[in-house]
């Protein structure tokens, strides 16, 4: 019972260190992003 009970609490805890992970990747795409996209606007004509 308590092995179980310790077998739950490791999934968990490693499903919440995989999302974690996951929120860091997406928020170095998104800093990346961002970066492409202030270059972007920097480099456009100015007459538009």
């Amino acid at each position: 019972m308590t092995l179980a009970l310790d077998n739950r609490s490791q999934n968990k805890e490693s499903s919440l260190t995989q999302a974690l992970r996951q929120i860091q990747e997406l928020n170095s795409k998104i800093a990346q992003l961002e970066q492409h996209h202030q270059n972007y606007v920097q480099e456009l004509p100015v007459y538009l």
